[in-house]
Protein backbone atom coordinates (compact mmCIF):
# COMPACT_ATOMS: atom_id res chain seq x y z
CA UNK A 1 0.00 0.00 0.00
CA UNK A 2 2.83 2.38 0.91
CA UNK A 3 4.58 1.70 -2.41
CA UNK A 4 1.28 2.23 -4.26
CA UNK A 5 0.79 5.72 -2.77
CA UNK A 6 4.46 6.59 -3.34
CA UNK A 7 4.11 5.57 -7.00
CA UNK A 8 1.14 7.94 -7.51
CA UNK A 9 2.86 10.86 -5.82
CA UNK A 10 6.12 10.46 -7.74
CA UNK A 11 4.45 9.91 -11.11
CA UNK A 12 2.34 13.06 -10.75
CA UNK A 13 5.40 15.13 -9.76
CA UNK A 14 7.65 13.62 -12.46
CA UNK A 15 5.75 15.22 -15.37
CA UNK A 16 7.17 18.49 -16.65
CA UNK A 17 4.11 20.11 -18.25
CA UNK A 18 2.22 23.28 -17.38
CA UNK A 19 -0.62 21.30 -15.79
CA UNK A 20 1.02 18.07 -14.60
CA UNK A 21 -1.96 16.48 -12.89
CA UNK A 22 -3.18 15.78 -9.41
CA UNK A 23 -3.05 13.25 -6.62
CA UNK A 24 -6.40 12.34 -5.03
CA UNK A 25 -6.89 10.72 -1.64
CA UNK A 26 -10.34 10.19 -0.21
CA UNK A 27 -13.31 8.07 0.78
CA UNK A 28 -15.10 5.62 -1.54
CA UNK A 29 -18.69 4.90 -0.50
CA UNK A 30 -21.16 2.45 -2.06
CA UNK A 31 -24.76 3.79 -2.00
CA UNK A 32 -27.91 1.61 -1.84
CA UNK A 33 -25.91 -1.55 -1.33
CA UNK A 34 -27.38 -5.00 -1.87
CA UNK A 35 -27.75 -7.50 0.98
CA UNK A 36 -25.31 -9.89 -0.67
CA UNK A 37 -21.68 -9.70 0.40
CA UNK A 38 -22.54 -7.98 3.69
CA UNK A 39 -19.06 -8.83 4.98
CA UNK A 40 -17.57 -6.15 2.68
CA UNK A 41 -17.56 -2.67 4.20
CA UNK A 42 -19.44 -0.14 2.07
CA UNK A 43 -16.84 2.56 2.90
CA UNK A 44 -13.25 2.37 1.76
CA UNK A 45 -10.14 4.45 1.21
CA UNK A 46 -9.41 5.59 -2.33
CA UNK A 47 -6.18 6.88 -3.88
CA UNK A 48 -5.54 7.92 -7.45
CA UNK A 49 -4.22 10.39 -9.96
CA UNK A 50 -5.75 12.82 -12.46
CA UNK A 51 -3.66 13.18 -15.61
CA UNK A 52 -4.37 16.05 -18.03
CA UNK A 53 -5.05 15.27 -21.70
CA UNK A 54 -4.39 17.91 -24.36
CA UNK A 55 -7.77 18.79 -25.87
CA UNK A 56 -8.71 22.13 -27.48
CA UNK A 57 -10.69 24.53 -25.26
CA UNK A 58 -11.79 21.88 -22.72
CA UNK A 59 -10.20 20.55 -19.53
CA UNK A 60 -9.92 16.77 -20.04
CA UNK A 61 -8.42 14.35 -17.53
CA UNK A 62 -7.87 10.64 -17.18
CA UNK A 63 -8.71 9.53 -13.65
CA UNK A 64 -7.03 6.36 -12.38
CA UNK A 65 -8.30 5.39 -8.93
CA UNK A 66 -8.15 2.39 -6.63
CA UNK A 67 -10.25 1.90 -3.48
CA UNK A 68 -9.55 -0.56 -0.69
CA UNK A 69 -12.41 -1.83 1.52
CA UNK A 70 -12.30 -3.90 4.71
CA UNK A 71 -13.73 -7.40 4.69
CA UNK A 72 -15.22 -8.58 8.01
CA UNK A 73 -14.61 -12.26 7.22
CA UNK A 74 -11.37 -12.24 9.21
CA UNK A 75 -12.14 -15.09 11.65
CA UNK A 76 -12.20 -17.80 8.99
CA UNK A 77 -10.18 -16.00 6.31
CA UNK A 78 -7.88 -13.37 7.82
CA UNK A 79 -6.41 -12.41 4.42
CA UNK A 80 -9.72 -11.46 2.75
CA UNK A 81 -9.46 -8.31 0.63
CA UNK A 82 -11.71 -6.19 -1.58
CA UNK A 83 -10.36 -3.84 -4.24
CA UNK A 84 -12.28 -1.56 -6.61
CA UNK A 85 -10.45 0.18 -9.48
CA UNK A 86 -11.70 2.72 -12.02
CA UNK A 87 -10.23 4.26 -15.18
CA UNK A 88 -12.29 7.21 -16.40
CA UNK A 89 -12.00 9.90 -19.10
CA UNK A 90 -13.46 13.17 -17.77
CA UNK A 91 -14.31 16.23 -19.86
CA UNK A 92 -15.39 19.48 -18.26
CA UNK A 93 -16.05 23.17 -18.44
CA UNK A 94 -14.21 25.78 -16.38
CA UNK A 95 -17.24 27.17 -14.66
CA UNK A 96 -15.60 29.69 -12.32
CA UNK A 97 -12.02 30.90 -12.33
CA UNK A 98 -11.58 34.00 -10.18
CA UNK A 99 -8.23 34.81 -8.66
CA UNK A 100 -6.96 31.73 -6.85
CA UNK A 101 -10.31 29.89 -6.88
CA UNK A 102 -11.46 27.56 -9.65
CA UNK A 103 -14.52 25.31 -10.01
CA UNK A 104 -14.68 22.56 -12.59
CA UNK A 105 -17.72 20.35 -13.26
CA UNK A 106 -16.90 17.27 -15.35
CA UNK A 107 -18.64 14.24 -16.83
CA UNK A 108 -16.95 11.10 -18.01
CA UNK A 109 -17.12 7.52 -19.17
CA UNK A 110 -14.96 4.70 -17.97
CA UNK A 111 -14.63 1.18 -16.77
CA UNK A 112 -14.47 -0.17 -13.23
CA UNK A 113 -13.50 -3.52 -11.81
CA UNK A 114 -13.90 -5.16 -8.41
CA UNK A 115 -11.97 -8.03 -6.92
CA UNK A 116 -12.93 -9.98 -3.82
CA UNK A 117 -10.27 -12.35 -2.54
CA UNK A 118 -11.42 -14.61 0.29
CA UNK A 119 -8.51 -17.05 0.41
CA UNK A 120 -5.77 -18.10 -1.98
CA UNK A 121 -7.54 -19.29 -5.14
CA UNK A 122 -11.03 -18.33 -3.81
CA UNK A 123 -12.95 -15.18 -4.65
CA UNK A 124 -14.35 -13.41 -7.67
CA UNK A 125 -14.20 -10.39 -9.94
CA UNK A 126 -16.75 -8.08 -11.52
CA UNK A 127 -16.29 -5.48 -14.24
CA UNK A 128 -18.59 -2.88 -15.79
CA UNK A 129 -18.71 0.40 -17.71
CA UNK A 130 -19.74 3.54 -15.84
CA UNK A 131 -20.61 7.20 -16.09
CA UNK A 132 -18.96 9.63 -13.69
CA UNK A 133 -20.30 13.06 -12.63
CA UNK A 134 -17.54 15.06 -10.94
CA UNK A 135 -17.22 18.51 -9.37
CA UNK A 136 -13.80 19.87 -8.42
CA UNK A 137 -13.09 23.01 -6.39
CA UNK A 138 -9.48 24.15 -6.05
CA UNK A 139 -7.65 27.01 -4.39
CA UNK A 140 -4.15 27.96 -5.58
CA UNK A 141 -1.53 28.30 -2.85
CA UNK A 142 1.77 29.40 -4.41
CA UNK A 143 2.93 26.57 -6.73
CA UNK A 144 0.28 24.01 -5.68
CA UNK A 145 -3.50 23.84 -5.75
CA UNK A 146 -5.47 22.26 -2.93
CA UNK A 147 -9.04 21.27 -3.37
CA UNK A 148 -11.96 18.93 -3.06
CA UNK A 149 -13.28 16.46 -5.64
CA UNK A 150 -16.79 15.08 -5.27
CA UNK A 151 -17.93 12.53 -7.80
CA UNK A 152 -20.82 10.16 -8.30
CA UNK A 153 -20.26 6.98 -10.32
CA UNK A 154 -23.09 4.93 -11.82
CA UNK A 155 -22.57 1.55 -13.51
CA UNK A 156 -24.35 0.76 -16.78
CA UNK A 157 -24.88 -2.85 -15.58
CA UNK A 158 -23.68 -4.21 -18.92
CA UNK A 159 -21.37 -6.79 -17.38
CA UNK A 160 -21.49 -8.71 -14.15
CA UNK A 161 -22.39 -5.58 -12.23
CA UNK A 162 -21.04 -4.85 -8.78
CA UNK A 163 -20.56 -6.92 -5.65
CA UNK A 164 -22.18 -4.18 -3.55
CA UNK A 165 -24.03 -1.53 -5.58
CA UNK A 166 -23.93 0.16 -9.01
CA UNK A 167 -23.77 3.59 -7.28
CA UNK A 168 -20.66 5.06 -5.67
CA UNK A 169 -20.00 8.46 -4.08
CA UNK A 170 -16.39 9.56 -3.69
CA UNK A 171 -15.12 12.56 -1.73
CA UNK A 172 -11.42 13.28 -2.15
CA UNK A 173 -8.72 15.76 -1.25
CA UNK A 174 -6.96 16.97 -4.42
CA UNK A 175 -3.36 18.16 -4.55
CA UNK A 176 -2.42 19.40 -8.02
CA UNK A 177 0.24 21.33 -9.87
Amino acid sequence: MKNFILFFILSSIACAAEDIGAVIIGVNNYINRTSEYSEISSKGVGVGILLPVKFPNRPVHVKLRAAFHNVDDTAENPNSTFLQIANIYLIGYKWIEKGNLSMLPQIGLGVQGERLKIAEGTGGAHMDMLVDFAFRVEYAIQALKLGLLINFERDFNTGYGSFLSPNRLNVSLVISK
